[in-house]
């Protein structure tokens, strides 16, 4: 008894400690943002092509979540709906590049779409998306490449095309904050009905504050059981110091058979998902 006893409070005095964010209402409670979605922790299988799995399985439970983020933003400014988007995290790795793509996939389902590296420092969406490195954003900008050389449009999606970041610059936040990219990301907005940018995330550097300055409408992503309510809080006030208010926030990476324990709104995806432990 008595073994059960502290076991039992052991858990209990876990779980206060835990500051990490689990449900939808631990974003709007800790954030003060609305969660525009809960994305499913992938699978194993899909998590090899975890960039595409948007049009490998249209019809799964993580396309649907990523159609509900679309959605969400297209609905955001019912007058003047975001043109460019731009996605960011706290910290490296919380899955907002793979979220990025997948949007971007989903955007390309009602028009031209361009989804745009803006992480010049540590980028890895050509590696994801299993393409070459190339000519990109910082070949575009500087004027060394035309925007079709730039430019790669990906076999498996009609109607989305693809720009690397490039050649990583000394100091890529002269990159994005000059003249020239302004000059360029304006010339993109004409020749595209949406833009997706994956910029590098908020704490570390200081690269999403200038690009959100720029989007039309601005992404939160947090990791679901990572990200800390007081590194998410950090991120959103260095946004809001900058006058950036983002419209909503992505709980990524949700291990749903712990969520279905919250509501029975995701028990129907448990036999779908199941959490990564590659």
């Amino acid at each position: 008894m008595m073994g059960l006893v502290c076991g039992v409070m052991l858990a209990m005095v876990r779980n206060h400690l835990d500051s990490t964010f689990k449900t939808r209402d631990d974003v709007e409670r800790h954030v003060g943002l609305s969660v525009l979605a809960v994305v499913p922790k992938l699978r194993r299988k899909l998590s090899k092509r975890a960039a595409l799995v948007a049009s490998d399985e249209p019809t799964g439970a993580f396309s649907e979540a990523i159609n509900d983020v679309r959605t969400s933003v297209m609905l955001s400014q019912l007058d003047d709906p975001p043109k460019v988007v731009l996605l960011t995290s706290t910290l490296a790795g919380e899955g907002k590049t793979t979220l990025a793509a997948n949007l971007a996939i989903a955007f390309s389902q009602r028009g031209r779409t361009l989804l745009l590296e803006a992480d010049l420092r540590r980028g890895h969406l050509a590696e994801e998306l299993m393409v070459e490195d190339g000519l990109g954003l910082t070949e575009f900008v500087a004027g060394d490449c035309m925007l079709q050389d730039a430019l790669l449009q990906l076999d498996e999606v009609p109607n989305l095309f693809f720009m690397q970041g490039g050649k990583s610059p000394p100091n890529p936040i002269d990159v994005l904050s000059s003249h020239k990219f302004n000059l360029g990301l304006h010339n993109l907005r004409k020749a595209f009905d949406y833009i997706v940018i994956d910029s590098a995330p908020i704490m570390p550097v200081s690269d999403s504050v200038v690009l959100g300055q720029q989007a039309d409408a601005v992404l939160l992503v947090i990791q679901s059981e990572r990200t800390s309510h007081s590194a998410a809080q950090d991120a959103l006030k260095r946004l809001n110091a900058a006058r950036i208010t983002p419209i909503g926030a992505v709980l990524q990476q949700a291990d749903v058979k712990r969520i279905a324990g919250y509501g029975n709104y995701y028990g129907g995806y448990t036999n779908y998902y199941t959490p990564n432990r590659a």
